[in-house]
């Protein structure tokens, strides 16, 4: 009989504790494609997307695939997306998002695109002697299949050090 991993906080085997970020690392995330079912029940859930729920006004606008006729990724898909591929590696260690700010977008996505995503370090700190978590600074880029950004953000998390140690 095998036995079963544990995935308590302090047991995630993809995720970095605060004294494991150094300014500069680029961690990669993996990738994720968009699918016509996707992009359609993330808009039918949050009404989200102005342009991706449009597909006259994303015409109008000029954001058509027209070699291809695919529809326009929602936005909020987009970001979530991304967001979700850089939880293991950003996150899962973290008490809570302390902010998101300077949201870009790129290039459009399209359903049927794969959306592949990186963040780079910026920075760490810790606010006091004994802390037991410091705030990490990353920015995330979402790339498609072309390498041509579609989004990028700055995240600052609360990530807890490694069990009994201090920051």
């Amino acid at each position: 009989m095998t036995q079963t991993p544990s995935l308590s906080r302090g047991r995630l085997v993809s995720s970095r504790y605060f004294g494991v970020f150094n300014e500069g690392d680029i961690l990669h995330h993996g990738s994720v494609t968009i699918t016509p079912i996707m992009n359609a029940g993330y808009i039918q859930r949050f009404r989200d997307g102005l342009l991706a729920a449009n597909p006259e006004l994303a015409s109008h606008l000029g954001y058509t695939n027209s070699q291809e006729q695919k529809s326009l990724a929602s936005q909020g898909l987009l970001f979530n997306v991304c967001f979700g591929l850089s939880v293991s590696d950003v996150s899962a260690n973290g008490i809570f998002n302390l902010s998101y700010r300077d949201l870009r977008f790129g290039v459009p996505a399209f359903e049927g695109d794969t959306i592949s995503a990186k963040s780079e370090v910026l920075g760490k700190e810790v606010r006091r002697d004994g802390a037991t978590s410091g705030s990490v600074q990353v920015k995330t880029t979402a790339y498609n299949q072309r390498g041509a950004p579609v989004l990028q953000y700055l995240r600052t998390v609360l990530v807890r050090a490694e069990p009994e140690k201090t920051c």
